[in-house]
């Protein structure tokens, strides 16, 4: 069990995968990808030393009528 009590998960979408790929300019993208195959954040690291991160929200909302 975890430390939390609850026991580990072994289902695929509980699970995440990272790739990352080297940019021409020299810095490097990191794509996170979620059991289900959903993009959930890219990570740009900039040759210059700055980072941007975007993360997608993979959770449908409803608009108060229950429509997503």
């Amino acid at each position: 069990k975890s430390a939390n009590g609850e026991g580990t998960s072994v289902d695929p979408k509980d699970y995440y995968n990272v790739t990352t790929t080297t940019d021409p300019e020299g810095g490097t993208t990191d794509t996170k990808v979620d059991g289900s195959g959903a993009v959930t954040e890219v990570t740009k690291n900039w040759s210059d030393g700055d980072k941007t991160v975007a993360v997608i929200e993979t959770t449908p909302t409803t608009d108060g009528t229950g429509t997503t």
